[in-house]
C-alpha cells in the first residue's frame, strides 16, 4: 500500500482532528488505530481501516488483526509505514505509546484518546514513530 500525503494534507489533518477532538473514545468506531486511520485517510486520501472496523473490544480487534495476518494493530501499521526515530518525528506521523496506544504527532506533542475526548502528550513518551 503506498501512502502519499496530499499537498493540502495540513489543512485537511487540521480539519480531521478538530471534527473528532471530541468523540469519545469506542473500540471498533473511534479507538486509537481508527483514530490515527481517520488521520491518514485524512492526509492521503486512502483508507487503511477499510474492512477493519466494527469490534466492540480490545480483544476483538486483535482477533480481527489475527485474521488479517497481523499481531496486533500496530504490527498493522509497520506493515504500510516506515519507522522513524523518535527524534525524527514531524507532524502527522503516527505514535505508537507504551502499552500499544496510538497516536498523531503534532510538534512536541502526540494527540491521543482518552475515555472522554482527544488530549495531547508528550512526544517523548512514544516507543516508536512511523513517518507518513
Amino acid at each position: 500500500m503506498l501512502l502519499e500525503r496530499r499537498d493540502d494534507w495540513q489543512p485537511r489533518l487540521m480539519s480531521y482532528l478538530t471534527k473528532v477532538h471530541a468523540i469519545p473514545f469506542s473500540y471498533g468506531t473511534h479507538d486509537c488505530a481508527l483514530f490515527c486511520a481517520g488521520a491518514l485517510e485524512a492526509m492521503t486520501g486512502v483508507d487503511v481501516a477499510k474492512g477493519h472496523r466494527g469490534y466492540k473490544s480490545r480483544a476483538a480487534g486483535i482477533r480481527k488483526m489475527h485474521k488479517a495476518g497481523f499481531d496486533d494493530h500496530v504490527a498493522y501499521f509497520a506493515s504500510f509505514l516506515v519507522e522513524v526515530g523518535v527524534l525524527d518525528a514531524q507532524a502527522g506521523d503516527i505514535a505508537v505509546l507504551e502499552g500499544a496506544a496510538l497516536g498523531v504527532v503534532q510538534g512536541r506533542g502526540i494527540y491521543v484518546l482518552s475515555e472522554g475526548r482527544m488530549v495531547t502528550v508528550s512526544l517523548l513518551s512514544a516507543v516508536r514513530i512511523f513517518h507518513v
